[in-house]
């Protein structure tokens, strides 16, 4: 019984953990369902990847 009542308890606590993030998260300073809803089509910007051409 006390294997089942820890297991509650620690479900309980990540249960609780995650809520806070999220509401922490969702009703942060810039927080924006539209802005999120359009984070896939934002532009990517490039990476410049550095390289050395061969010598001749």
């Amino acid at each position: 019984m006390n294997v089942l009542l820890l297991t509650v308890f620690v479900g309980a606590v990540l249960v609780l953990f995650f809520v806070a993030f999220f509401l922490h998260q969702a009703t942060g300073r810039d927080a924006s369902s539209e802005r999120d809803a359009l984070l896939p089509l934002a532009e990517e910007k490039p990476k410049l990847i550095p390289f050395d051409l061969p010598k001749p």
